[in-house]
């Protein structure tokens, strides 16, 4: 690399080092770019220091130029652009050997300050009539390196925010509760968790999860015979990145007991379809749900039900009588649901305690099916609306049924034994299904096709 100039000849070399390794949190003591000189030329006397600055313009090593920084891009100053420079070296005497150029704050504003790195300009500060040749990365020996002397400061995790335990239920958690923490770390080492249960000011239970990535879910399951029925305890979490812990997560009291299971396998009768979640249909106004729960000893379980319209409003809660086993019923009462709506159910397991309450399922009503034959209140489709994949738009505000149109094409409603499934956008077809379309075909309507009330468009 030659830097300097001979009579009014200036030349300036440009240097790139990866430094993408050293993280923000690294603390810099010192940075050096070390050239090697290999000879120098002097026509007269001047000026021989020469400097290092941070270049602020990218450019590409094949194509720059004194006055382009990539074959299509030119420098805002000719020359190179730079914002930040290094303290001066003398380059008088001509003997051979490295010369060494601090570098501190070009490398700290790359690593610290999150300024882009578009490497380093050696040129010459002052115009004189010399010329320096350093060596480059092409030469097979001593080549430009740039020394850096850092510390990674390791910092200690997050405190966790909290412990989750579940199943649960207001104060109360299961016997043997599943807890849930994160622990994040500033550093984005691997964390662990230390999580502990006590009983008064006496510990009951501690255990050291293994590692995983900063801000990932722990979990651990507290063992069988740990918690006594009707204990009353309190838990909480450290994080460790494996040198140093964070504080300790506030405590969270708890109180321990025989929990029935959260309410699951929610069904009905009488119902179209698989009568089960998801995708439930009941074509009935008085349907009957059934729901599941266990109970620990076999304790028998009352069920309470909260019937929600579409938009979440409570319509009826309903407790049954209690049941000898795992099985809850409720026959809906009438006048509560009509045919075309879309409603939501769930149910909470009681005993001498309360499960927590299941997630909300949503169910459709539909106890008239549309009749067959051609029939299409909103208006036939015509071809064109039918696109090549076989995509038809269904109309919007179609309440409670969606009818096909029909047409003289051939009917496309499968007549296969293992028709393909179909399905609408967020609802399901229902009772039929319907192959794919091809341009130029509409659709033709057997008894008991559904589509839902909202905007879908229907292909297998």
């Amino acid at each position: 690399m030659r830097v300097g100039g001979i009579a009014g000849r200036q030349r300036r070399a440009l240097l790139k080092f990866d430094v993408s390794n050293l993280p923000a949190t690294a603390t810099i003591y010192s940075a050096s770019l070390d050239l090697y000189v290999d000879s120098t030329q002097t026509t007269g006397s001047g000026n021989h220091d020469f400097t290092a600055r941070r270049v602020s313009e990218a450019w590409i090593d094949s194509a720059v130029t004194w006055n382009k920084r990539t074959a299509a891009q030119t420098w805002t100053t000719p020359g190179g652009v730079w914002n930040s420079s290094s303290p001066v070296v003398n380059m008088n005497g001509g003997t051979s050997g490295y010369r060494s150029f601090e570098v501190d704050g070009i490398v700290k504003s790359w690593v610290n300050n999150g300024i882009d790195n578009h490497g380093i300009l050696i040129r010459q500060n002052e115009a004189s009539d010399r010329v320096i040749w350093f060596r480059s990365v092409d030469n097979a020996t001593n080549q430009p390196r740039l020394k850096v002397t850092y510390e990674l400061i390791n910092n200690a995790p997050d405190a966790p925010l909290r412990v989750d335990l579940s199943p649960s239920s207001g104060q109360y958690a299961s016997l043997t509760p599943t807890l849930r923490t994160y622990v994040s770390d500033p550093d984005e080492d691997d964390t662990a968790a230390e999580i502990a249960i006590y009983q008064g000011g006496t510990p009951v239970w501690t255990y050291q999860t293994p590692t995983s990535p900063s801000g990932t879910a722990i979990e651990v399951v507290v063992p069988s015979g740990t918690l006594t029925a009707g204990g009353a305890y309190t838990v909480k979490a450290r994080g460790s990145d494996g040198s140093l812990n964070s504080s300790w997560s506030s405590s969270q009291p708890f109180v321990a007991a025989p929990l029935p299971s959260v309410p699951h396998d929610l069904a009905a009768t009488p119902c179209t379809g698989d009568c089960a979640t998801p995708e439930l249909f009941v074509s009935s106004l008085t349907p009957t749900f059934t729901v599941q729960s266990e109970a620990p000893s076999g304790a028998s379980i009352t069920f309470a039900w909260e019937l929600l319209s579409a938009e979440g409003e409570q319509i009826l809660t309903h407790t049954s009588t209690p049941a000898t086993g795992s099985l809850g019923t409720w026959t809906l009462p009438a006048g509560l649901i009509s045919n075309g709506d879309y409603y939501f159910l769930r149910a909470q397991a009681q005993t001498a305690y309360n499960s927590g309450w299941s997630e909300p399922v949503e169910f459709g009503v539909e106890t008239s099916p549309p009749p067959a034959g051609d029939v299409d209140p909103q208006g036939a489709l015509t071809d064109a609306e039918i696109d090549p994949n076989g995509v038809a738009e269904a109309p919007l505000d179609v309440a409670p049924y969606q009818v096909m149109p029909a047409g003289d094409a051939a009917s496309i409603l499968a007549e296969t034994a293992t028709p393909p499934a179909t399905e609408a956008l967020g609802r399901p077809l229902r009772h039929n299904s319907i192959t794919r379309a091809t341009l130029g075909q509409t659709f033709r309507t057997q008894a008991g096709l559904h589509v839902a009330r909202s905007t879908a468009s229907t292909k297998s």
